[in-house]
């Protein structure tokens, strides 16, 4: 579980209590004062004060929810889905390609409810930029040449051209990768990248889990 920048181990101590529902719980229990929002309305929440023993604790009935931790999250892509609601994709396969910054944007314009930009680059100088928004991605790719129509987890994605003259994605690898998946648009747009390349990462794209 994750709070802020910070990461809890969850523990269902006692009772028949899901996962997701012993997290929501607990991710509330966290904000402050604990136990007075409506996910901990029916549970009494204590936060502990032994550093080496749990960090908060939620009862209800003969049910009990810990917390323990907590521990600074070091994924950055973590710490930017947990402070938005819409379903976060990062690549688990990136070919040298190193994260920069991973930025999430609760308003773009006045249709894009929430979005997120993520950039990588790699020493032969290629770069990746990652752009993802619910319904829609910030920015404008215009109407460049399609190349192809891919399938990226079963929904179609389309690859064009970045820049002109036409050749110009062949000659430098200027390509964006479009496509909608679960409400929410994700662009991949690069730099010096192979098209199979680009297709390895944009089939790794997984879902955070926050």
């Amino acid at each position: 579980m994750v709070a802020g920048t910070f990461t809890y181990t969850v523990r269902a101590e006692a009772g028949n209590v899901g996962c997701g529902l012993a997290c929501s719980v607990l991710r509330d229990a966290a904000e402050w004062p604990p136990g007075e929002s409506a996910a901990t309305a029916p549970w009494r929440c204590t936060v502990g004060q032994n550093p080496t023993s749990w960090a908060i604790s939620c009862t209800r009935g003969g049910a009990i929810v810990r917390a323990y931790g907590p521990v600074r999250e070091q994924n950055p892509w973590v710490t930017a889905a947990v402070r938005l609601t819409m379903r976060v994709l990062a690549p688990t396969s990136t070919l040298g390609l190193v994260l920069r910054d991973v930025r999430p944007r609760l308003h773009c314009d006045l249709t894009i409810k929430e979005s997120l930009t993520a950039d990588y680059a790699r020493a032969d100088g290629a770069t990746l930029t990652i752009a993802e928004g619910k319904p829609y991605a910030c920015g404008n790719l215009g109407n460049p040449p399609v190349l192809a129509v891919w399938r990226i987890h079963g929904h179609p994605a389309s690859l064009t051209e970045l820049c002109a003259p036409t050749g110009c994605a062949r000659l430098w690898g200027e390509y964006a990768l479009d496509w909608n998946e679960r409400g929410d648009e994700i662009v991949l747009m690069t730099h010096g990248l192979r098209q199979r390349e680009l297709l390895a990462i944009a089939r790794s794209m997984t879902g955070v889990r926050a």
